[in-house]
This record gives structure tokens, sequence and C-alpha cells, in this order.
């Protein structure tokens, strides 16, 4: 009696309703971080993660789609299975390509990549970051040339920490000319360490970008 008692206390705690009878409940809002800007009609599922028919592994299967609206603010409300798992997954971003900054609930704490998992029975409160791409590139000119000993060392990052940081070595007294990279928008910081006969110099820029925006950074050194 004890067992089959427990039994269904643990049942009923798996059940228990996160909020207006649903035991998924989840509210967010798709945003910009550079911005602060919320981001329309972006597809979210609400996926049940399955056995994969080929058996190597797990599958999941959309249960429930839902469109953020014109100020990127969404809800999914569900009663999910006792058995299974769910993820909410972004599935259409508008035909509009998005660096993926990742799920964060309302501290601003990172709690997802490309997928949020689901804590069924617990209401959630979250942010899915995307960033709009901007495409940038570095020509760097050895203007005072001492030998071929100079050497430049170039650092780079942005406001959302997504770049290769660096040091990008350029060397000898050459002019080097880079090519288009695209990056997410927003802040880009530099800074490049001019070491010539023996002398370091520190210099540093910042440098913003809007969405879409291509931009030519140049160093003369």
């Amino acid at each position: 009696m004890i067992n089959k008692s427990l039994s269904i206390f643990f049942i009923l705690l798996l059940f228990s309703c996160a909020k207006d009878g649903k035991n998924i409940y989840v509210e967010g809002r798709v945003v910009n971080p550079v911005t602060g800007e919320g981001i329309p009609n972006i597809t979210l599922d609400l996926r049940k993660k399955v056995p994969d028919p080929g058996g190597s592994g797990s599958d999941s299967k959309t249960v429930k789609t839902v469109l953020s609206d014109q100020n990127g603010y969404f809800t999914i409300a569900h009663n999910g299975s006792l058995f299974n798992s769910y993820i909410i997954h972004m599935s259409n971003s508008n035909g509009i390509g998005y660096h993926v900054a990742g799920w964060k609930d309302a501290s601003g704490t990172s709690i997802g990549g490309y997928n949020l998992e689901v804590d069924k029975g617990q209401y959630m409160n979250v942010r899915y970051e995307l960033v709009p791409y901007a495409e940038f590139k570095v020509d760097a000119y050895n203007v005072n040339c001492f030998d071929q000993t100079d050497t430049m060392l170039l650092y780079k990052q942005n406001q959302i920490g997504s770049l290769q940081e660096g040091p990008w070595i350029y060397p000898g007294c050459n002019s080097f000319l880079g090519g288009y990279n695209k990056v997410p928008m927003g802040k880009i910081y530099f800074s490049w360490h001019v070491i010539r006969n023996g002398i370091t110099n520190i210099y540093s820029d910042t440098i913003y970008l809007d969405e879409g925006e291509q931009e030519t950074f140049t160093i003369n050194y």
C-alpha cells in the first residue's frame, strides 16, 4: 500500500502543472542581444524526443509550433508525456541568417545553444539570442618599416565573444590585404602590438558594424 501511494505521488509530481493546467509552459522572447530589440517571425518547435527508427540513438518529433510576434515574444504551452523529454528548437528564421548566441534564463545565464531542454512541471521564462550578420576585413600596411624583423600582432574580439582572438601575425615590411568575413553585427574590438627595432608599442580601436554592413578596417603601422 505504501509503495502504491509513493508511485501515485511521483506520477502526480511529474505531471504537476507549470501554469494554466499545462505541465510544459515556456514564455520567452527572441532577441538581438546587441540592440536589445525583439526579432519577429522566428519559428520555434516543441519537439518530443523519441527513439531513432534506425536504432542509432534518439530522434525528435514536433508536437507544437509557434511564431515569435512583432516584438519577439512567444509562449509554448503543452501537456507533455510522462515518459518523454522535450526540447525547443528554431526551425525557421524567415529566410534571414543569424549567429545563434543561444538560450538564456531570466538572469542571463546560458542554458542552451541551438536547443533548449524543457523542464516539465516548471514555469520557464527564457530568451533566445540571435545576432544578424555583417562583414568586415582587415588591411594592414607597414608604413614605417625598420627591417624584416618588424612584427605586428593583431588581436580582435566582438561584444558577444564569438571571434577567435588571435593573435594574427603580420611579419616583415609587407602589406596584407584581407578578405571579407561574415561576423555578428555590433562592436568589434581591435588591439595591435607593433614590434619594431626591439621596441613594442600597443594600439587599440573599436568599430561598430550595423546589420548587413560591409566594412574595411585599415591599420597603418
